[in-house]
């Protein structure tokens, strides 16, 4: 179609006079020119509208009744009349297309975008006028203005960034480095490194580097790895980078978009703190063994004393009996009582060194736990204690079964009951033991009503050889509960006492399921 073949009053751009007016063929122009997907209008040098098509009146709001009466000028946004001035005032040689931009506003104060081209016609009569056709590319001005800031704000992101950003192809070669990049890997020189990103990984890592690198090409995961980079002679830096590939469906062209972070600190840390741990566990080893080695000495020298003290021992509790019975008549009854308080001391002496000897040798022999059957050992216990007939021992319900080592069991509950039949005031002597199921553990009570412990003892009587009463009519040897609360805070139980003069006294102890970090002995 050319403009110039057609008459200006066959032309329809004018009124509808001119419209109604125009022969056949005008009739056709004007039709095509109405249905055009394409912005078509006219306008007189001072704007008024001549001439608008269905799709330019739509967008701008404008009844085709009301168009003789707009000016396009209305139309134009503050600050765009640079666009659409040259039309009315400056357009030149008549005949000749200029491309244009205009921006619009139409009714409700929506912005259009248009891109094409006017040209000025000067008919021999009559006003000059201006058709411009154009195509609305309001949505890709937005989307353009959109990327553009979106661009600009990746560059500034990118630039301030703490951590080292760039871009490389589907193979690998850089496009875009930050500043903090190329300072991690000590190309602050190059402006615009355009290598491939691994070479500056150090030849000791670069292979597996590398590995890996060729893998994320093949099967399009994430590349995640830390390694040394080319930091020059005597610098050792350390690099995490993670690299992925930058999703658009719409570019087939592979790139992808990497973070690297010097992590030369933390690592330097690391090592360090690997370095302390090796020397504590060194140590640790080795005083272990200096303990183990002081411990055996301790244990030998435990048997030798035990052995040393025990002969004189039987050889003055033989002597004493030799003389009690065959000198009996020349002792007389002072003498007599005097020998059995002589043979009485020499058993407390010989328990004592029992004693001793089982407390040190507890934890040096180590024995797997086995399932024991506490309702069949404590009586067992019962059985081997042998209470006179005012002695009570109440077994409400029946014991567990429990993991642990039965030698230890048995030593508990021993000096437990043993305890409480020794010290009972009363006539009648009861003593109950129960058990209660805790979180992972067992909790068992061995409770009496004899004389009670006050407060102020609680914690003295575990002590290693502490006895509240010291007279010869009670034999103990101030061992006993020091050590039930050793076995027992050995596993990682807790042992209790809850007593009060004249109330009785209550044992409670925790018998982990399982052994745990012994408890300190305090």
């Amino acid at each position: 179609m050319n403009p110039r073949t057609t008459s200006v009053k066959t032309l329809p751009l004018g009124s509808p006079d001119l419209v109604r007016e125009a022969p056949p063929d005008g009739e056709v122009l004007r039709r095509f020119f109405e249905t055009s997907p394409q912005w078509v209008l006219a306008v007189r040098r001072g704007g008024e509208f001549l001439f608008a098509n269905a799709i330019c009146r739509e967008v701008l709001g404008i009844a085709p009744s009301d168009l003789c009466r707009c000016n396009l000028r209305d139309f134009v946004p503050d600050g765009a009349q640079t666009f659409t001035d040259p039309w009315f005032e400056t357009l030149p040689h008549t005949g000749d297309w200029f491309p244009a931009r205009p921006t619009l506003r139409n009714r409700a104060g929506q912005t259009v975008s248009l891109a094409g081209g006017v040209r000025l016609y000067e008919p021999p009569t009559g006003a000059p006028w201006v058709l411009g056709v154009f195509t609305d590319v309001t949505d890709h001005s937005v989307t353009q203005s959109t990327l553009r800031e979106r661009e600009e704000l990746l560059a500034l992101l990118t630039a301030h960034s703490p951590i080292g950003i760039f871009q490389t192809d589907a193979h690998g070669r850089l496009s875009r480095t930050n500043d903090r990049w190329r300072h991690i890997a000590s190309l602050a020189h190059v402006a615009e490194p355009r290598g491939i990103w691994w070479q500056i990984v150090h030849p000791v890592d670069r292979d597996r580097v590398v590995d890996q690198w060729e893998s994320v090409q093949r099967h399009g995961h994430e590349f995640l790895s830390e390694f040394r980079v080319n930091a020059g002679v005597g610098v050792e830096r350390f690099v995490r980078t993670r690299i992925t590939r930058i999703p658009d469906p719409e570019n087939p062209l592979v790139a992808y978009v990497g973070a690297s972070e010097d992590i030369s600190d933390h690592h330097r840390i690391e090592l360090q703190l690997r370095n302390a741990h090796d020397e504590l566990e060194f140590r640790v080893k080795e005083r272990t063994a200096r303990l183990e080695a002081v411990n055996a000495e301790l244990l030998q020298f435990a048997y030798v004393v035990a052995h040393d003290l025990k002969a004189p021992l039987r050889a003055v509790s033989h002597l004493s009996g030799w003389l009690a019975k065959d000198y009996a008549s020349r002792l007389g009854p002072k003498g007599s009582e005097m020998m059995r308080l002589l043979q009485q001391r020499v058993r407390h002496m010989h328990d004592l060194i029992d004693g001793v000897l089982t407390y040190t040798q507890l934890g040096q022999v180590r024995k797997v736990d086995a399932e024991v059957d506490l309702h069949e050992l404590v009586n067992q216990v019962i059985t081997m204690l042998a209470p006179p007939p005012p002695v009570q021992i109440a077994i409400p319900q029946p014991l567990p079964k429990v993991q642990g080592i039965s030698e230890q069991l048995y030593q508990v509950f021993q000096n437990l009951i043993d305890n409480a039949i020794k010290f009972s005031d009363k006539p009648q002597c009861v003593i109950t033991i129960t058990a209660r199921r805790a979180e992972n553990a067992w909790e068992f009570a061995v409770a009496d009503n004899g004389p009670g412990i006050p407060a102020r003892y609680h914690k003295v009587v575990f002590g290693l050889f502490q006895k509240l009463q010291h007279n010869d009519g009670v034999g103990g040897t101030g061992i006993g509960l020091a050590l039930v609360k050793r076995v027992v805070t050995a596993r990682g139980g807790d042992v209790t006492l809850h007593s009060a003069k004249g109330k009785g006294a209550t044992f409670a102890f925790t018998w982990p399921d399982r052994p745990g970090p012994p408890r300190p002995l305090v």
